[in-house]
């Protein structure tokens, strides 16, 4: 098990106990307008999905706050070698849709990504018809790559432009406490990650379980 934890949230990784939930999650109307597969997902495709997931090179955790989970967040296609991942969250409760939670959330993810797990450059495919995705992942520091198809555009940040003081992300930092301590926890199935784990930011702290 993997978590990464900044107060009240936790990003931990999926099991097959949560195919379900995210299963149902991925199936609302409100997810399905900004996914490129429109169809709905079978019990059979979730599993299939998941059997089928590298999980050394496709993290994908539930968000949880204070222990209640209202969506995934994800890093796929780790390159390791190249240092370069793409990062994706969807928000299953309506309700926590607009707040700080998946800001924070997503902050917590990028700031692990580029302090803890040496990438350089992270991506985004993001819809051209999901207005408040695009204007937040461009106050992050990504930038327009190219297009996909007609619907999706890739986006990229790197960890200069992400930790850039002059960047609009500094600014938006701010909606939490920007020196909070982030914890990660491991246990012994998830020690792989030990390899890759480079910690150059004091506020981080790995704990085992």
């Amino acid at each position: 098990m993997i978590i990464i934890e900044c107060e009240n949230v936790q990003l931990q990784l999926i099991s097959p106990s949560d195919l379900e939930m995210i299963r149902e999650w991925r199936n609302q109307p409100h997810v399905v307008e900004h996914m490129e597969y429109q169809e709905s997902i079978t019990p059979k495709q979730q599993m299939d999905w998941y059997t089928n997931l590298g999980k050394q090179n496709n993290l994908y955790f539930k968000i949880q706050v204070s222990e209640v989970p209202i969506g995934i967040i994800h890093l796929k296609e780790l390159n390791w070698k190249d240092k370069t991942a793409e990062a994706g969250i969807f928000i299953g409760r309506k309700d926590f849709i607009g707040t700080i939670t998946p800001m924070i959330s997503i902050l917590v993810l990028m700031k692990t990504a580029f302090r803890c797990l040496s990438i350089q450059t992270l991506y985004a495919k993001i819809s051209r018809q999901n207005g408040n995705a695009l204007s937040f992942n461009l106050q992050l520091g990504y930038e327009l790559e190219g297009r996909i198809n007609e619907n999706f555009d890739r986006y990229i940040c790197t960890k200069n432009r992400f930790f850039s003081p002059n960047s609009s992300v500094s600014k938006i930092q701010q909606l939490f406490k920007q020196h909070a301590g982030i914890n990660i926890y491991l246990d012994d199935k998830d020690e792989w990650l030990l390899e890759h784990l480079t910690v150059d930011d004091r506020t981080f702290h790995l704990r085992r379980i």
